[in-house]
């Protein structure tokens, strides 16, 4: 039987070239954009602002594109029979490929700001001393050691994020698979009403999960002293959901998927 770290590597290196080649890609798009953008428009204020839109929003684009894309993944692995003949228990397994998952999203959305202030910043200093609003350096100047704090904060957020992302996603479809089969229902309507299903779940832990981040951010904004403070609870409140969410998708995995095998 293989254990966690063994089978994290193995899933690690699997997932390893699709998160290469995502990156490669973006950052080949947003160099033609930018360099696109910038030369038709000769460079002129309005060409670095249309320069920095246009790569903001095909970082943004990639960064969802990939994140779908890696949940999926992850939802086919939990039903691969090719996958699952690994001689690991279920809720390793499980475990596992959810955290790999939201590792790649991690290092995906990371490393696309990244890419996305090697391109920006030298226009962005180019257009600050043009434009009209130099006198907020200074202001930035004096906030500015705060920036790395701030920075790793959103990381670590952003990485429970993924991975209570992968478990719920995983929780819908394990959790409408199983209502469904119990249903006296043929292939062809079991198939559409799983999906209809699929999609009530997905409005309603969408609609619970906004109510509680505004209930808990509001609370937060009223009661913390800084941004950091706000971060940090949100931070607890996100691992705390991914506790629950990672409960209840390995109690339903265990207990319907596995028994499909």
């Amino acid at each position: 039987m293989l254990d966690f770290k063994q089978l994290l590597g193995v899933m690690l290196k699997q997932k390893r070239k699709p998160l290469h080649a995502s990156l490669i890609a973006e950052a080949v798009i947003m160099l033609v954009t930018v360099l696109g953008f910038g030369f038709a428009m000769h460079w002129s204020v309005e060409g670095k602002i249309t320069t920095i839109t246009a790569a903001a929003v095909i970082m943004f684009l990639d960064m969802i594109a990939y994140a779908i894309w890696a949940i999926y993944q992850a939802y086919r692995i939990n039903r691969s029979q090719t996958w699952r003949v690994i001689p690991a228990d279920s809720r390793i397994f499980l475990n596992a490929n959810v955290l790999t998952t939201g590792m790649g999203i991690f290092w995906q959305w990371l490393l696309s700001w990244a890419m996305m202030l090697v391109y920006v910043l030298p226009v962005s200093r180019s257009l600050v001393r043009t434009a009209s609003f130099k006198s907020s350096i200074g202001d930035f100047s004096q906030t500015g050691g705060q920036m790395p704090g701030f920075l790793l904060e959103l990381a670590v957020l952003g990485f429970f994020a993924a991975i209570e992302l992968t478990y719920y996603w995983l929780l819908v479809t394990d959790l409408s698979g199983a209502l469904v089969d119990h249903l006296p229902v043929g292939a062809k309507a079991a198939k559409t009403l799983k999906e209809f299903i699929e999609l009530l779940l997905v409005i309603l832990f969408s609609w619970i999960s906004g109510h509680v981040w505004g209930n808990l951010a509001d609370a937060f904004t009223q009661k913390a002293d800084s941004i950091f403070m706000v971060l940090g609870m949100l931070i607890v409140e996100q691992i705390i959901n991914c506790l629950l969410a990672g409960g209840a998708e390995t109690w339903i995995f265990a207990k319907y998927t596995e028994s499909q095998k």
